[in-house]
């Protein structure tokens, strides 16, 4: 996770993607229950408000190069400020750094504090993307409204800024909190249209993170804190590695040198590296993101990709399906989950198995063999609503496709009904053997005289509007076809030159043949 960046940015990169979607379980598998969010929001009402001194030994950082300039920070940007382009709004609350520390919140906990997915939209927004951490969209509406509009619904929640509005031509940032809990706003106008992004940062106070001995406070903000010491890049990856799963803390993916870990629906992103303005020392530097839904990963996985919209995480990890199913039903019966199924439905190399819970979620669980890839997973969660919502969505489609077979139905019953048109075939007074039904009729003349009979035939059926779309005749044989409205007329002849009867025949296709 990249941990020094602007709040325009918050905290995304390595943590997975900040899409939007709706929640997952809480880490005790019923974050839609009404009684833990009410207990999450008694959690949040008894919370300590109060900020404490900035810790010591981070002062003398400040004005690191590596200093985060976002959200949050007491440095002073160095880009000159045009004017205000909105109202500055309510007055920000000092960015003191806490000494509170707080157990990563849950779903439910995040709900308690501000569920964004309540975040009032435009009216002219068609896919607002609104998940309990994040929320964003797109409108026609002008930054200035549009940021007024979400910070009052912020604040209406209870939250306090924690920074002063940067507001620069088209573009709003704004940090809040409430209860611990750090929110980051960012408005901004290109082309006629107005990108509004709102992200929950979570609640953990990352100047509290457990550290490496000897590793010493270098800076910390409300948005990020970092440490530094003298150990190596390597050695203090591990250490850190160490000290955070002794604290709970999972591992859950990162890339290049920033490893995320969560904790219930908290995720932190760890950046290790050596700076060239700390020669021969290490950095270590957090950040944090509140994710909208619990989903687990094992802690040996080699990929974690988590993304709010839609809520799911995809993974690799080493081993079989086989072990792949058997984190997921152990991790997940713990969490309150059961699956539909005794076992997964199996569709060539794809497994999957369906849980749901008490609060009426479902996880779609999607196991694929490796082949060129290591064994991989999908797990994606819908809550109560969105399950509610596609099993009504799939009764109207099924009832649909019964009433379109039943039509269906109908008009090829009365097509099977329906009178058939019918042609008039010509037989000579002194054809013999003659044979004749509905669909063919077939006579004998004497020898010489079949190609005369056909011939009246295919003239009559013209005269009555039928058009001869092939013909081929001799003088021992031919045959011609003839249409009409759809409907097909075959009439052929052979003449046996004196050594048999020569014979006619004509058959029809969805037409009744009657002889004249």
């Amino acid at each position: 996770m990249g941990i020094l960046l602007l709040a325009v940015l918050p905290i995304m990169t390595g943590c997975g993607s900040a899409d939007d979607q709706k929640p997952e379980a809480s880490d005790s598998g019923s974050t839609s229950a009404d009684g833990k969010q009410a207990a999450a929001a008694q959690k949040l009402s008894n919370a300590d408000e109060s900020n404490a001194d900035e810790s010591k030994g981070g002062a003398a950082a400040v004005e690191s190069s590596n200093a985060a300039t976002g959200v949050g920070s007491p440095v002073e940007s160095a880009t000159p400020k045009a004017e205000p382009a909105a109202d500055p709004g309510p007055k920000a609350e000092p960015p003191a750094i806490e000494d509170a520390v707080r157990e990563p919140a849950t779903v439910a906990d995040a709900i308690a504090a501000v569920d964004l997915r309540k975040l009032p939209v435009p009216a002219d927004v068609e896919n607002a993307g609104l998940a309990i951490a994040n929320a964003g969209f797109t409108t026609k509406q002008d930054a200035k409204a549009t940021y007024a509009a979400i910070e009052k619904f912020l604040t209406d929640a209870g939250c306090k800024p924690y920074s002063d509005l940067q507001a620069y031509e088209g573009s709003m940032n704004r940090g809040f909190t409430r209860n611990g809990f750090r929110f980051s706003v960012s408005v901004s106008s290109v082309g006629g249209e107005t990108n509004a992004m709102v992200f929950n940062l979570g609640n953990v106070n990352l100047s509290k993170l457990p550290v490496p001995p000897g590793a010493k406070p270098w800076h910390a903000f409300p948005d990020t804190a970092a440490f530094i010491t003298d150990a190596g890049v390597e050695e203090t990856r591990e250490a850190t590695r160490k000290v955070l799963l002794e604290q709970g803390w999972q591992p859950y993916g990162g890339a290049a040198d920033t490893s995320d870990y969560k904790k219930n629906a908290t995720s932190i992103g760890v950046t290790i590296n050596s700076p060239p303005a700390t020669p021969g020392q290490t950095v270590i530097s957090f950040g944090s993101r509140q994710l909208s839904a619990d989903l687990p990963a094992p802690p040996d996985a080699t990929r974690v990709d988590y993304s709010d919209n839609p809520t799911q995480v995809y993974v690799e990890m080493p081993g079989t399906m086989a072990d792949a199913f058997a984190f997921q039903q152990k991790t997940l019966t713990a969490a309150g989950w059961k699956a539909t199924t005794d076992k997964p439905i199996e569709d060539g190399s794809v497994q999957t198995l369906i849980f749901r819970n008490d609060a009426k979620e479902m996880l779609t669980l999607t196991v694929r063999e490796g082949g060129p890839l290591p064994t991989n997973y999908m797990l994606e969660y819908r809550t109560a609503e969105q399950v509610a919502k596609s099993n009504e969505a799939a009764k109207k489609l099924a009832a649909e496709r019964a009433k379109e077979r039943e039509e269906e139905e109908k008009q090829a019953e009365a097509e099977r009904n329906k009178p058939k048109p019918k042609a008039a075939i010509p037989v000579p007074a002194d054809a013999k053997d003659v044979e004749a039904d509905e669909d063919d009729i077939r006579f004998h003349v004497a020898s010489g005289q079949a190609k005369a009979a056909w011939e009246a035939i295919v003239k009559s059926l013209e005269a009555d509007g039928w058009k001869s779309r092939f013909a081929n005749s001799a003088e021992l044989s031919g045959q011609s076809t003839l249409e009409k409205d759809g409907l097909t007329i075959n009439v052929s002849y052979v003449d046996a030159a004196g050594f048999a009867p020569a014979q006619v025949s004509a058959s029809g296709f969805r037409v009744v043949l009657e002889k004249k």
